[in-house]
Order: structure tokens, then C-alpha cells, then sequence
């Protein structure tokens, strides 16, 4: 076996693996293509440096396997399901011919717009934002809750800071529903007594 020989045979087990092909499916699909003398023992014995694929073979199934990586290139950050060589083949036919166009759409939530809002994060633990009282105790997430008034959002750092949470408001932008914004100190889980004198 020369060096060009056992080279494509190394590439071309190196693109099936690629693209998660055991040998039986690097066969099945060659055949779909009409690439002869791919055979499963064929690849085996080529994979394994004990025979050379017939030149021709090993071009035609170093192109076709250039071409899978191409589409599932083009695909990702998604994973193609190619384990179906009858499939695989019309994927493939569709994507080379244009036929296939892939969009993300992300559904957003009805009502939501773009707000100028006021945020609170913790001066401790970076990162961590102010997302409410809960039981008597300042609860801290990635996710803080939005406050509309800066003066709502101040008033809520001192008390904070009283606590021994010392933390700071920042502005900001934020796509969410008027409902999630807080506009009041009792909507951040705030209560307050009157003290008898």
C-alpha cells in the first residue's frame, strides 16, 4: 500500500468519523451514489492498511464525504440525523440544489417591548442581581428584577446597603412585559411597619 494510498483512506475515515459514519454507513451511502467497490470489507481493509481502495473508488468517496461535511457545516450549531442513506441522499441533493433554507425564529413573549429600566447587583458577588425581598431576606440571581423609577431603585440600595448588602443600581435596556417591571417597593417584596413611638 503507498503513502497517497493509505493517505486518502486515512482522510476518508477521518471525514466519516466526522460525521458519526461506523463503515456499514459509509458504505450504504456510496452505494446510494453509485460509487462502486465501497463495500464494507472493502472500507475495513483499507481503514486497517491491508488493501488500497481502487483509486477511482477513493476519489469519488472522498468527494461525496466532502460534500456531507460541506451541508452539515452549513447546519450547524444543529446536528443532520444521517443515518438514513436513502434520506442522507435527498438532504443532500436539496441542500446542493438550493431547496433547503434553514431560520431560527425565536417566539417572543406577547406584549413584550423594550424598556429603560433600573437593575441591582450585588457589590460582593458579581454578577448576582437583586431579584426581590423573600422571607425577610434580599434574594440574588442572573436574573435581577427590572425596576422602573431610579428613585425606587436608590431607596432600595440604601436599605440594602443598611442590611449589609452592599450593592449599586445601574441603567439599563431590557426586553420584558410592564407587568414584570417593578414600580413600587412593595412589588419587590418590601414591607414596612409603622413604629409606635
Amino acid at each position: 500500500m503507498g503513502f497517497t494510498e493509505q493517505q486518502r483512506a486515512f482522510e476518508i475515515e477521518q471525514m466519516a468519523d466526522g460525521l458519526n459514519w461506523p463503515r456499514s454507513l459509509v458504505s450504504a451511502n456510496a452505494n446510494r451514489f453509485g460509487i462502486a467497490g465501497a463495500s464494507e470489507s472493502n472500507l475495513t481493509k483499507a481503514f486497517a492498511k491491508t488493501k488500497d481502495l481502487n483509486p477511482q473508488t477513493a476519489a469519488e468517496l472522498k468527494t461525496l464525504l466532502v460534500r456531507f461535511t460541506k451541508m452539515t457545516e452549513a447546519f450547524k450549531p444543529f446536528e443532520l440525523r444521517l443515518d438514513d442513506p436513502d434520506q442522507s441522499k435527498q438532504l443532500l441533493e436539496d441542500f446542493e440544489a438550493g431547496r433547503i433554507a434553514v431560520s431560527v425564529t425565536r417566539v417572543q413573549e406577547s406584549g413584550t417591548l423594550i424598556y429603560g429600566v433600573h437593575i441591582i447587583e450585588d457589590l460582593v458577588q458579581r454578577n448576582k442581581l437583586f431579584q426581590g425581598i423573600r422571607d425577610g431576606e434580599p434574594s440574588w440571581g442572573t436574573e435581577g428584577t427590572p425596576i422602573k423609577d431610579r428613585v425606587i431603585a436608590d431607596a432600595v440600595v440604601k436599605v440594602l446597603n443598611d442590611m449589609g448588602h452592599p450593592c449599586h443600581v445601574f441603567s439599563t435596556s431590557m426586553r420584558t412585559t410592564e407587568t414584570k417591571i417593578a414600580k413600587t417597593l412593595l412589588d419587590l417584596g418590601f414591607v414596612f411597619e409603622e413604629k409606635e413611638n
